[in-house]
């Protein structure tokens, strides 16, 4: 891949997974608005864990096709795709961490 282009998968990336976290918490403000239980108190499977599970997965997706990758040598394939592996990693067991958390108090 031309290594312009990785800035380019970067930026959408970060925009995409911006507006559904924001979309989520909006969402839950008005839940919690109307009475409701929050995400992050919920007993049961919501979106809020559909979203950090979809991070984790596209991060650990991510993380083995850059790793394939060092078979053919592509550096800067390898460095953006590990990059991005880790920054959805991060955030998603940063999520789930939270979510824990929250449900242990």
């Amino acid at each position: 891949m031309l290594d312009w282009i990785w800035g380019i998968v970067g930026a959408i990336v970060g925009t995409v997974v911006g507006i559904a976290g924001a979309t989520i918490g909006v969402w839950n403000g008005k839940r919690m608005v109307r009475g409701e239980e929050s995400f992050l108190k919920m007993k049961r499977w919501d979106a809020f864990d559909s979203f950090y599970t979809v991070l984790i997965a596209a991060g650990f997706f991510c993380l083995i096709s850059g790793l394939v990758f060092t078979y053919s040598k592509l550096w800067n394939d390898i460095y953006a795709l590990l990059l991005l592996s880790s920054a959805l990693l991060f955030i998603g067991c940063l999520n789930a961490i939270i979510r824990v958390r929250t449900l242990q108090t």
